[in-house]
């Protein structure tokens, strides 16, 4: 058993390979800090993922990183010269990309990968493309080498306000996040960008289809359900952190029994006190095993 010293671990989407930093050199003789792989069928720490990246980079426990589905493709955050950086590792090529330097994260580390690992999203302060006009947090989608401006309105235009908590549907279809202001559709919340029909809807909201905040959220495989958490007064009844599912498979816009609670008791009753823990939740491919912490007792 080796001690690690991380906080900050991403898992494929065949559930086999978990990837995570460790700031200490204490895995592999010779090998200092940075991005390992742990192949949970064999049980055992196969190889140091950030090999090909240049050895004056440095990590923290924090850093992020995601895995597409089958973990033959990587995409981790590192600590360069001029700043943060986005690399890119495929595990059959055995190659390592640099995808962007000096990336302005901010707070928000977070990054997804497609399944074919096609498609990145991230959040950064940077500007990376003329119509990103301010110095806000945005959602970026990196393809084939360019980036594209995603936290938009459903016309496609830059909002004010920071948008966080970037994810990518594993069919590569949908980009979900949290943005703060009302620029998108009159109130701040959670919004999907579909990028093949190039709209924008909210995925925040309460039973009644009316708006409500939340950044803490999680998108399936094809873009169909979306996990999200809420205190919001309208939402539940105990006053404590409930997580709910929002099914957009069952029609195009909000509508009667498209939001459902998840962590219901037994037998349906309210949670006991203590409520979902604010963390990013987790949903499977197929929108039909979900994951959140909870401090309920009788779930």
């Amino acid at each position: 058993q080796i001690a690690v010293n991380t906080q900050s671990v991403s898992l494929s989407g065949d559930g086999r390979f978990a990837i995570f930093p460790n700031a200490a050199d204490n895995i592999f003789p010779g090998e200092g800090p940075g991005f390992y792989l742990y192949d949970r069928q064999n049980d055992a720490v196969i190889s140091r993922i950030s090999s090909g990246i240049p050895g004056d980079r440095t990590y923290s426990g924090s850093d992020s990183s995601a895995l597409n589905e089958d973990g033959s493709k990587i995409v981790m955050v590192a600590t360069g010269p001029s700043g943060a950086e986005l690399w890119l590792h495929d595990r059959d090529a055995d190659t390592t990309t640099l995808l962007s330097s000096d990336i302005k994260f901010g707070s928000d580390h977070r990054v997804g990968i497609s399944s074919d690992g096609n498609r990145i999203v991230f959040t950064t302060e940077q500007s990376l493309v003329p119509a990103d006009t301010d110095a806000e947090s945005d959602v970026y989608l990196w393809e084939d080498g360019s980036f594209e401006l995603v936290s938009v309105d459903d016309g496609g235009g830059n909002t004010g306000g920071s948008a966080s908590s970037a994810a990518i549907s594993a069919d590569g279809s949908s980009v979900i996040f949290a943005h703060t202001t009302s620029d998108i559709d009159g109130s701040p919340g959670a919004f999907m960008r579909r990028l093949n029909t190039l709209q924008t809807q909210r995925i925040s909201v309460n039973f009644a289809c009316q708006p409500i905040y939340s950044s803490n959220i999680a998108v399936d495989g094809s873009g169909n359900h979306v996990l999200f958490l809420s205190s919001d007064p309208s939402m539940t009844v105990e006053g404590s952190r409930g997580v709910f599912l929002n099914d957009l498979s069952l029609t195009t816009s909000c509508a009667s029994g498209t939001v459902t609670r998840v962590d219901q008791g037994l037998g349906g009753a309210s949670p006991a006190p203590g409520g979902a823990r604010p963390e990013i939740p987790g949903v499977s491919a197929d929108g039909q095993k979900l994951m959140y912490l909870h401090e309920a007792t009788n779930l």
